[in-house]
C-alpha cells in the first residue's frame, strides 16, 4: 500500500485526505506512473497539485515467476491430469 486516508475528523471534508488517483501506462518506456490528487486540489498551470511524494513511477514487469504481479512468489505448477 502506498496511500491511504485515516482522518481524525471524517466530517471535515477538507481535512479527510480523500482524492482520486490515475495511472498512466507507458508501454514503450516499460513503466506505469501513478498520480494521487487531493479532492479539492486547485489547478496550477492547468494541472492540479498532487499529494507530496507523487507521482510514483514503477517499471512494468511481465507476469510470471517472481514478478510484482505474483507478489514475488512463483505461481504453483499445474498438476498433470
Amino acid at each position: 500500500m502506498v496511500a491511504y486516508a485515516n482522518p481524525e475528523e471524517p466530517a471535515d471534508e477538507r481535512r479527510r485526505g480523500d482524492g482520486f488517483g490515475t495511472a498512466l501506462w507507458d508501454f514503450p518506456a516499460g513503466t506505469v506512473t501513478f498520480h494521487c490528487v487531493p479532492r479539492f486540489a486547485a489547478p496550477r498551470d492547468g494541472r492540479p497539485e498532487e499529494y507530496p511524494g507523487w507521482p510514483v513511477t514503477v517499471p512494468l514487469e511481465p507476469p510470471g515467476r517472481g514478478s510484482v504481479a505474483t507478489g514475488g512468489v512463483a505461481p504453483p505448477a499445474a498438476e498433470p491430469r
